[in-house]
């Protein structure tokens, strides 16, 4: 059976690398990426099977890189689960509803977050 890939996007190389560790632990494939440009040149060179998306950080911030991604064929159906320090109020109005129940704050339990990426694509 081919391993769901998930695309790992945070400034914080520590976060995203130890994130990745644990996902290759319980079976994934996992690429990484540490800005908004990086995540939407993965996702449509190499489409992943689900990308754990940080809000905050540098080259155009979490928010448009989920804008670019949701504009294309490629990438438009692709399920996000949205990370970040700031309250899930702060940026719940501009994703979809859809969109919007894949909130982990950080510091997230990584348990809570394995459980996520389970329901959303086994």
């Amino acid at each position: 059976m081919e391993k769901k890939k998930v695309l790992v996007v945070d400034d914080d190389r520590t976060l995203a690398q130890t994130t990745a560790e644990i996902l290759r632990t319980n079976g994934y494939e996992v690429a990484l990426a540490y800005d908004s440009y990086q995540a939407i040149t993965n996702a449509f060179n190499a489409p992943p099977n689900l990308i754990l998306l940080d809000i905050k950080m540098p080259a155009g911030g979490g928010m448009n890189a989920y804008a670019s991604l949701r504009s294309s064929y490629k990438t438009m159906d692709i399920p996000i689960i949205f990370t970040s320090g700031v309250s899930k109020e702060e940026f719940v109005d501009s994703v979809s509803p859809k969109d919007a129940k894949n909130f982990v704050g950080k510091p997230y339990n990584m348990d809570e977050l394995l459980q996520k990426i389970k329901t959303l694509i086994g």
